[in-house]
C-alpha cells in the first residue's frame, strides 16, 4: 500500500478537520477506528480512518472502500461488546465417612 499525505488542519482547539478526501486505501488490519467528521464545524463530509501508526485517512463515506471498512470495523465492535458469558456451578465433593465405635471391629457377614 502506498501512503499519501492527508489535508488535516486544526481549526481551534479540539478540532482537527479533513480539508479534502484522498483516495488512499489502507489494509482493514491496520485500521483501528473510524469517525464521520462533522460538515457544521469542518466544512466537508468525511470518515476518518485512524491507523495503527497515527495516521488519519479522510475519505469519501459514501465509497464501496469506506462502506466496506466501516462494516467490518463495525463488526469488531459488536463482537467484542456480545461476547456470551458461560456461567459454571462449582460442586463440592461429596465424601461419605464410615462411624466405627473404637474398640469394635466388625466381622465379615458370613
Amino acid at each position: 500500500m502506498r501512503w499519501m499525505s492527508v489535508v488535516v488542519t486544526d481549526d481551534g482547539p479540539g478540532r482537527n478537520c479533513c480539508l479534502e478526501v484522498t483516495k488512499t486505501r489502507v489494509q482493514v488490519e491496520n485500521i483501528v477506528k473510524y469517525e464521520m467528521q462533522d460538515p457544521a464545524i469542518c466544512k466537508i463530509r468525511v470518515v476518518r480512518f485512524y491507523t495503527k501508526m497515527r495516521k488519519v485517512i479522510c475519505s469519501d463515506p459514501d465509497s464501496k472502500y469506506a462502506k466496506r471498512i466501516m462494516d467490518i470495523l463495525e463488526g469488531r465492535t459488536t463482537a467484542n461488546t456480545t461476547m456470551g458469558y458461560t456461567s459454571t456451578t462449582n460442586t463440592i465433593p461429596t465424601v461419605t465417612t464410615t462411624n466405627k465405635t473404637p474398640g469394635k471391629r466388625l466381622r465379615p457377614a458370613q
